[in-house]
Formats: C-alpha cells, sequence, structure tokens
C-alpha cells in the first residue's frame, strides 16, 4: 500500500473512531477493532506518516484510550503544538475539538495555546479565514470558544475569563 493511501486509512480510521466513541459507540465490537488497529499502528511505528489530521485525532484518541500521561498522547500534542504557526482558524477549531472530545480542560498548556492562537488570528471583522470557507471557519471557531469558555452562550450568566 503506497504511504499516501495508508495515511488517508489512519486519518479515516481515528477520526470515525474518535467521534463514533464520543457519540456513545465506544463499546461497538467495530470501534473496538478499528481501536486495536490504531493502537497496533502506533505501538509498532511511533508515529503516523505526512498529514497532520490523524495527530490532531489522536489527541482525543489517547487521551480517552491511554490517558494524557502516555507516550502516544504526550507525541500527538508535541507534534501539534510545534506547528502552531502553520494552522489557520480552521485547523486551530478542529484540534479544540479533539481535546473536547479528549475531555481536555481549560487549563491545559495545548487548549491554552490553541485558544490563543486562535484569538490572534481573529479578523478586524470578528471573524476568521480559512481555504475551507469562512463562514464555516468563523462558526466552527466561536463553537470551540464557546465550549471553552472565552464567549458567553446566548442567554448565560458566565462572565468571559
Amino acid at each position: 500500500m503506497n504511504q499516501d493511501t495508508m495515511d488517508n486509512r489512519l486519518w479515516f480510521t481515528i477520526s470515525l473512531t474518535v467521534f463514533l466513541m464520543a457519540s456513545g459507540f465506544g463499546s461497538s465490537p467495530a470501534i473496538k477493532k478499528s481501536g486495536n488497529y490504531l493502537l497496533k499502528w502506533w505501538d509498532e511505528h511511533k508515529q503516523f506518516l505526512v498529514t497532520w489530521w490523524p495527530y490532531w485525532a489522536g489527541i482525543a484518541f489517547f487521551a480517552n484510550v491511554r490517558g494524557t500521561g502516555s507516550e502516544a498522547f504526550s507525541f500527538c500534542q508535541s507534534y501539534t503544538m510545534e506547528r502552531l504557526d502553520q494552522y489557520d482558524g480552521f485547523h486551530l477549531a478542529w484540534i479544540l475539538d479533539m481535546c473536547i472530545l479528549g475531555g481536555l480542560p481549560a487549563s491545559s498548556p495545548l487548549v491554552k495555546a490553541l485558544l490563543d492562537r486562535l484569538a490572534l488570528l481573529q479578523g478586524p471583522d470578528g471573524a476568521w479565514s480559512s481555504k475551507y470557507g469562512n463562514a464555516y471557519c468563523s462558526l466552527f471557531a466561536l463553537h470551540s470558544l464557546r465550549n471553552y469558555g472565552r464567549i458567553c452562550q446566548i442567554g448565560s450568566n458566565f462572565p468571559n475569563p
């Protein structure tokens, strides 16, 4: 199997596994099988291939499966932190979504760095830009900011931190 095909397989497998686990399907035999496949891959290779995405999904996957103290989680977190300046608002919001799914608190150094970088990239009009679409990117960014308490939900009474 060529490297691009393998990278896509890992990306789709880990992403699907994370989202289905978060949706309450963690005990499904299919999720257990895909989780075992990912763990075996990681234990044999100690890395994914060329794309960022599996490392981001690895934040949620390994936080839930092996814990935030695991070598695999630490590697995915470090990989992501080292490349923060390469990510646009969409990427940052996607990574924050993985942090939410992994149960990382707002006090996590990774979450703080991502939120700070996301705030830095906000345009003067209040929006974020991305090659994936500015409106979509802005909605995704606002969702992440709300989930981590940087903005209030309409009708809530808590102040912005």
